[in-house]
């Protein structure tokens, strides 16, 4: 039911955002509950947006997200891009839209973790163009790639973070 969802952890606990099942976009935030074995819904004051393959950042009590894709309700398999950004805080269990992205991004890209709050993501078929993404800031970087991480992004099975200043693969 959350296929394409957005899997990501804050504090002790797995969340997941969105996805897609049943014919249509889900706009739920749930949470796996270790006590039931059960994921369970977050309850909040309004509704978030409805994703699937969308990023996430999170910093203190707050997550944004951003990207991925929408589909109609309906048995069409036309995807549209998202561009919504939106955050939810955990402390007011409220979501909040930030508005649009210029640029799109979704799980399906090559993507580094720099930490919670930032996101690397490097295109081959965009002009090998390096995306440093900030959502926090409202800011996104771009690089030229070389050698180097042409090669990265053409090993799909090859998972690499960021951590104390080192890229590990």
């Amino acid at each position: 039911m959350q296929i394409g969802s957005n899997i990501f952890k804050y504090n002790d606990t797995i969340f997941r955002s969105g996805g897609y099942g049943f014919w249509e976009t889900r706009r739920l935030l749930t949470f796996y509950d270790f006590t039931t074995n059960e994921w369970e819904v977050v309850k909040s004051s309004n509704h978030g947006v409805e994703k699937f393959n969308h990023l996430n950042t999170v910093k203190n009590s707050k997550s944004i997200f951003f990207g991925g894709y929408s589909k109609q309700e309906s048995l069409s398999s036309i995807e549209n891009k998202s561009t919504s950004v939106y955050l939810f805080d955990f402390k007011k269990k409220e979501w909040s839209n930030l508005g649009n992205s210029k640029y799109h991004f979704s799980s399906i890209d090559r993507i580094i973790d720099m930490g919670d709050d930032k996101k690397l993501i490097i295109r081959k078929n965009l002009n090998d163009t390096i995306f440093l993404i900030k959502p926090f800031e409202n800011k996104i970087e771009f690089y030229r790639s070389n050698s180097f991480t042409n090669s990265v992004v053409t090993e799909i099975n090859l998972k690499s973070y960021y951590k104390d200043s080192t890229f590990f693969l």
